[in-house]
């Protein structure tokens, strides 16, 4: 007699390219945060940052991988995370994984109910949902200065929630 496996929950695995390098979460619900992290790709290039996804894809075996959708409403992406997202997603169609994305105007619809419009605000809402991370929101940015180094976790995150909270899918 065999014993029937266990059902594993849906893995859902964000990232967020920037320019320093790459932000993931990983969720395996839309109220439990598996993992987190921000990784500097040095070099910046394509292949490294693909490297270093490909390598978080091999480990958490996510059933859906979320990216930001370059191409949306509001979106401001180089040419550079436009490579590796579109090189992600030929490897996750090549695996059979999902792939979901959202602009930013998508990020902001899903943050809409929580009265956040602004990243930091998004921040704070994240924070209330997943009070875990609450000691890592970064102080409210003055113009002048420069976008802390772990906001990127938060938009990587934010594209997470906003996945559960896409009524689309």
């Amino acid at each position: 007699m065999t014993l029937p496996r266990p059902r594993r929950k849906p893995v859902v695995l964000a990232f967020f390219f920037n320019a320093r390098g790459i932000a993931h979460a990983v969720f395996d619900g839309p109220r439990s945060l598996l993992r987190w992290g921000v990784k500097t790709a040095n070099p910046k290039s394509v292949e490294n940052r693909c490297e270093k996804a490909l390598a978080l894809v091999l480990l958490f075996r996510p059933s859906v991988i979320v990216v930001q959708d370059c191409d949306g409403e509001l979106s401001r992406c180089t040419k550079s995370v436009r490579e590796t997202i579109e090189q992600l997603a030929t490897h996750a169609h090549e695996r059979k994984i999902e792939i979901a994305r959202y602009s930013r105007s998508d990020v902001l619809s899903a943050f809409a109910p929580h009265r956040a419009h602004t990243k930091h605000q998004i921040a704070l809402a994240i924070a209330e949902i997943l009070p875990e991370l609450a000691p890592h929101i970064p102080p409210k940015r003055k113009q002048w200065q420069g976008e802390a180094h772990r906001m990127a976790f938060f938009d990587a995150a934010s594209l997470a929630l906003t996945y559960y909270a896409d009524e689309r899918r």
